[in-house]
Order: structure tokens, then sequence, then C-alpha cells
């Protein structure tokens, strides 16, 4: 089994540098049979700067899951031939970096709108990572020095 990560830290799906769209590139001549995706947390934590989040939200995914990037970039994958397992993002802690603490209260709407989203799409499979990474273990919330340039403007030193 083949299998690549091309995960950029600090990416979003609604543009900045690195965009997650942009990032998953099938192998030459051939099509990748699965295809795991999540996104949708440094939209929130960079471009809301803890203030309204509903447009962010809404451009993200719709309430109903039907509409919004990550609805285009999974029907794209599908399109390719490639099941697509969507990964919610496990539950942040007051300790989480980045700003990240500040998103506790979008996260869990956003994981209801994904998984809208994959129960109307044939190929597509929703899974909580809340399942296998305990919220309350900091230790999964580190990760290499992460550029200034990924943070919100009130998360910068």
């Amino acid at each position: 089994v083949q299998s690549k990560n091309v995960s950029v830290g600090g990416s979003r799906v609604l543009g900045g540098d690195h965009q997650i769209p942009m990032q998953i590139v099938d192998p030459p001549g051939e099509s990748w049979s699965w295809v795991m995706v999540n996104g949708g947390a440094n939209d929130l934590n960079q471009t809301c700067d803890c203030g309204d989040c509903d447009a962010v939200m809404a451009q993200l995914v719709s309430d109903d899951g039907s509409t919004g990037a990550m609805p285009d970039l999974v029907d794209s994958l599908r399109q390719g031939g490639a099941q697509v397992m969507l990964l919610d993002y496990f539950g942040f802690t007051d300790a989480a970096q980045f700003g990240f603490d500040r998103c506790d209260e979008e996260l869990p709407v956003l994981q209801q709108r994904y998984e809208r989203l994959a129960e109307q799409r044939d190929g597509v499979t929703f899974f909580d990572m809340g399942i296998v990474v305990e919220p309350s273990n900091t230790s999964a919330y580190l990760a290499p020095t992460l550029p200034t340039r990924y943070m919100p403007a009130a998360c910068r030193p």
C-alpha cells in the first residue's frame, strides 16, 4: 500500500500559503484510492480573530453540509475516484497554542457540518479524531515551531 503525507502545518482551506486543496496531487499516472483530509480550524483561528465566525464557517461548509469549500474539495476527490475519509479535529484544551483554545465553541459546529457532508455523499466517511486523541493529552498539540505569519494577529508575540 502506497501512502504519502503531503500536509503542511498552518494551511487553510480558504486560501493563504499552501492551500489544502492544492496539496493533494495524485501519483504520476494513477489516482489515490483513499484520501484522508481535514481542514478548517486554521481558517477559523486565523480569519475570525475570535469575532463572528459565521461567515468563515459558511464559506467552509454550509449548515446542511451541502455547499462550501470543503464539500467542493470532497466532491473533486470523489470525481477522481478516491474514497474520502473526512477527519474531524479533536477538542482543544486551555493549553492549546496559537489561539486554538479560543476556537473550542466553533469546532463542534464544524464537526456537525462535516458529519452532514459525509452522510450525504457515497464514498465519504467521517471520522472523529477525538476517539483516538484525548484532548487532555497536551503532547498532541506539540508541533515544530509555527511561523508567526500563521498565527492570528491577537496571538503574535
